[in-house]
């Protein structure tokens, strides 16, 4: 089997909810340490929170979201309250991807912390 064959087949398969829950913690630590870090920035050098901020929480939200949409990429608690309100998700996969969106989003909070204070 080639690679080439090897990743179409993986492709195909469908991820388990280790994996989606793996993919919403990394993907909103990205988004959130990418947003923080450029709030962070223009606080620090006292430019305040113009339009370089706002670009950086939307290039924060559009790399995450391109890098986990394959898996789910929902980033957001209330992104995951909507989908199970609506159907969507099971109340034990809302909880986990809760807890997994959350863990990651201290994980990126703690190291602009780490960065700028330690």
């Amino acid at each position: 089997m080639s690679v080439k064959e090897w990743i179409k087949e993986e492709l195909k398969q469908k991820p388990n909810i280790f994996t989606q829950a793996l993919s919403e913690c990394f993907c909103t630590c990205l988004m959130v340490f990418i947003g923080l870090g450029t709030m962070a920035t223009a606080f620090f050098k006292g430019e305040g929170f113009g339009v370089g901020v706002q670009l950086g929480w939307a290039f924060a939200m559009t790399i995450s979201v391109y890098m986990g949409v394959r898996i789910s990429a929902q980033l957001d608690p209330a992104i995951s309250f909507m989908f199970f309100t609506l159907g969507h998700m099971s109340f034990g996969r809302f909880i986990l991807y809760s807890i997994a969106q959350t863990f990651g989003a201290f994980i990126a909070a703690a190291m602009i912390f780490g960065i700028y204070y330690g």
